[in-house]
């Protein structure tokens, strides 16, 4: 009979060891599913007309906004009614969305207005400064899988891109 108490603790035991393990491989996929944000893509300058380089500017303001409502559209429309999604491939394609999005906003942070223009430059950026840490907090709301704070961001994505749209649309 001690024989097959020992037996019955050594199976007890693997399957222990088995179940931990497998706890320990569970949370390690959990981290992996969520990439680190990368670098931003390479961006060659802004082609600038010497004739109207606020029109180059005002071009490329309004491309690239409409390029991140493109972006938030397509998200929602694969990811629907602004809910925290369970599936596996929700927070890797959450992080691309905003990685892609934070890489835009930060392009257009870097471009310069002439001297002229210095107010309206200003409110850009901080327009620009508040998307971008907008879309930081969703994507660490989607890491952290904090499903309140995923809805405060999805709740405030629209004012952000609705901002960037009046700045933009006040240049001369």
């Amino acid at each position: 009979m001690s024989r097959w108490l020992v037996s019955l603790g050594a199976v007890l035991a693997c399957f222990l060891v088995a179940g931990v393990a497998g706890m320990v491989i569970t949370c390690g996929e959990a981290d992996t599913a969520m990439p680190e944000p990368g670098p931003c893509p390479a961006t060659s300058p802004t082609p600038t007309s010497r004739r109207d380089p606020l029109g180059w500017y005002r071009v490329t303001i309004q491309r690239n906004a409409d390029r991140l409502y493109s972006l938030t559209s397509s998200f929602r429309a694969e990811y629907p009614d602004g809910k925290f999604y369970r599936s596996g491939e929700f927070r890797p394609d959450f992080a691309r969305y905003a990685d892609e999005t934070v890489c835009i906003a930060q392009y257009l942070r870097g471009l310069a207005l002439q001297p002229d223009f210095a107010a309206i430059e200003t409110a850009l950026d901080h327009v620009l400064d508040e998307f971008i840490a907008h879309q930081v907090a969703g994507r660490e709301a989607v890491r952290a899988r904090n499903v309140s704070e995923y809805r405060t961001w999805d709740r405030g994505i629209e004012a952000h891109l609705a901002a960037l749209r009046r700045v933009g649309g006040v240049m001369p």
